[in-house]
């Protein structure tokens, strides 16, 4: 079964239940993570490790003496180009796979991606190049490429935090998007009714039930549940409430989808009832890892905490899987 990791972390620009703030190097820039990684001085840089073992994550700032990101990303490139002539080719090869213009912390970036081999490994690197006023700024996530893809969504989540000094904190930003694995092969079956099992959050913002034969597990908050096939997922993140009304929520969450999933795109909204609270249901389809999905979002403001629920599959095979998730959603339960 792949695996979704995502870290629910609270919306808003105040410091989020389950994690803890760390300071770059040189003070150039603070983000949150998750409260079990580990965070190591690493010469003058730091070295961030989730609890899993995962990937790694490196934070570095220095001072800045490129002019343009492009200089930064090339001055990087030639700097591990030669390091690898230095080593030999039989025990490093360095690799830039491609250079992506994006915004981080709500300033222009570029995300340098590249592949390292080794006689024993290959792993890829996600460099995350960034110049403020006084630094040149570079965060990379190295691991193999199926767990930095899987943990997609924990990614972008731990950059959204991501603040500079003597900068205003970016709009705020809903919960990160399920990213689910490729489907297997062959078509996946319908559901089979049986008895069902509650999945409770520990924090006590929600309950919800699943079927038995479903496998759930816990990252950060965040209760992730998929079927016996690998093909049929219900993900349910909770924060503190901060926004007021459904629209209001609806359109950050929006927002974030479209940056997030390839292809994103809305076919249906209705106001509908959720654990005996109005809620909105938004319907989309999208093409994570190249393959067409179908979700149903459902947004539900309780008394102090803010919910997405989705449910999630192969768009072919939604129909089908209807009947399940529409079972799954009438047992939640909101505090």
């Amino acid at each position: 079964m792949g695996v979704l990791v995502c870290v629910a972390l609270a919306i808003g620009a105040t410091a989020w239940a389950g994690t803890k703030q760390v300071v770059g190097p040189e003070n150039a820039f603070t983000l949150a993570v998750p409260e079990d990684w580990k965070v190591e001085k690493l010469g003058n840089g730091l070295e961030l490790r989730p609890a899993d073992h995962a990937f790694q994550v490196f934070l570095h700032a220095n001072p800045r003496h490129c002019q343009t990101l492009q200089e930064q990303a090339k001055a990087y490139a030639e700097s591990n180009q030669q390091l690898a002539r230095e080593l030999g080719t039989d025990k490093m090869r360095w690799r830039q796979e491609s250079l992506q213009p994006i915004r981080l912390g709500g300033i222009e970036a570029l995300l340098l991606r590249a592949t390292v081999a080794s006689p024993f490994d290959v792993q890829r690197e996600d460099n995350y190049l960034a110049l403020t006023a006084k630094h040149q700024v570079r965060i990379k996530f190295v691991g193999r490429a199926d767990r930095l893809d899987a943990a997609r969504d924990a990614i972008q989540a731990l950059l959204a935090t991501l603040r500079f000094p003597g900068r205003a904190a970016p709009a705020p930003q809903p919960f990160p998007t399920p990213v689910p694995p490729p489907p297997g092969p062959g078509p996946a079956p319908g559901p089979t009714p049986g008895a069902m099992k509650q999945v409770q959050d520990p924090s006590g913002a929600f309950v919800f039930s699943v079927p038995g034969d479903w496998r759930v597990q816990q990252q950060a908050g965040t209760m992730m549940a998929c079927d016996a096939t690998g093909q049929a997922f219900a993900q349910v993140l909770a924060a503190p409430k901060q926004f007021q009304s459904l629209d209001q929520f609806a359109q950050a969450a929006i927002a974030m989808w479209r940056q997030q999933v390839p292809q994103w795109q809305a076919v249906g909204q209705q106001a509908v009832q959720v654990a005996g609270r109005p809620a909105l249901q938004i319907r989309a389809t999208g093409s994570p890892n190249n393959a067409a999905m179908m979700a149903d979002y459902f947004l539900v403001l309780g008394d102090r905490c803010q919910v997405i629920v989705t449910v999630f599959c192969p768009q072919a095979a939604f129909p089908q899987r209807q009947a399940v998730f529409q079972q799954i959603i009438q047992t939640l339960q909101v505090r």
